[in-house]
């Protein structure tokens, strides 16, 4: 008998992720610092990937290459995560990044508010706080990401409309 490729889908296949049912329990600001932290990763690695390739440009996929594979694999399963905070992704089977502008609207919101608002000292008391299950209501970013999305929406039209 013939053997069946196992057909691995972006958004279902969980990648490294080693046990993806504690994944989909997360609550949505657990999600996204997951997501960024898988951000980084895959960035550090097309880094090390673009150096080593202008460096060692003849044993570069032999020796020097980093395999995102898994990693890619895992980042897809966790955007997929995110529609159940109302995020549409694209979960075409054909695609490999379910990345939407939506998406984008729910990550800039929180990743704003964490990275950009907060100073250094509020987010380490934060995630100190969040992890001891400690009230973090004071750390949270004020309305919801829908809002702040319709708010960049109307500012981006009144910048388009002419006088």
């Amino acid at each position: 008998m013939e053997e069946i490729e196992k057909v691995r889908i972006h958004g279902l296949d969980p990648g490294n992720i080693e046990n993806p049912e504690t994944i989909k329990n997360l609550d949505e600001i657990d999600l996204f610092f997951k997501i960024k932290e898988l951000a980084d990763k895959l960035e550090q690695i097309e880094k090390a990937n673009n150096r080593n390739r202008l460096k060692n440009p003849i044993s570069f996929r032999k020796k020097y290459y980093i395999d995102p594979t898994e990693d890619k694999y895992a980042y897809n399963f966790l955007i997929a995560q995110t529609e159940k905070f109302g995020v549409k992704v694209d979960k075409s089977p054909e695609s490999n990044n379910l990345i939407t502008p939506m998406f984008w609207d729910w990550f800039k919101f929180y990743n704003t508010h964490f990275f950009k608002t907060l100073t250094e000292e509020e987010l380490t008391e934060f995630l100190d706080r969040k992890k001891n299950g400690q009230d973090v209501t004071k750390y949270m970013p004020q309305g919801t990401w829908q809002e702040a999305a319709e708010i960049a929406k109307q500012r981006h039209r009144l910048i388009r409309t002419p006088r």
